[in-house]
């Protein structure tokens, strides 16, 4: 009876020690699963933040674009006011010198 009770003791701690494994085994299994599909997801995160680079890229030339277009305009206004101011003073000049 003493054997048949050590016999019992080691078989539930032998299951034991086997729940014990199974379930680091499948806690492993399924933590490989989830850094699998993390790294998956990561892969898949880099082509849109390619894509926003070339979008803030294409927004950024939009916007020297335009203010290349508003200077350009500035300096035309500048040129005429510089021409009218050049012609009034060359009219004065000559009023003065009739």
């Amino acid at each position: 009876m003493v054997r048949k009770l050590k016999e019992s003791k080691y078989i539930e701690a032998e299951e034991e020690a086997t729940e014990l494994v199974t379930r680091e085994v499948r806690r492993k299994k399924i933590n490989d699963e989830v850094v699998e599909r993390v790294v998956e997801l990561a892969s898949q995160i880099i082509v849109p933040a390619s894509s926003l680079v070339k979008e803030y890229a294409a927004q950024a030339a939009h916007q020297v674009i335009e203010a290349a277009a508003v200077i350009q305009e500035l300096a035309a206004s500048e040129a005429e006011v510089l021409g009218i101011v050049e012609a009034t003073e060359a009219r004065e000049g000559n009023v003065g010198t009739s």
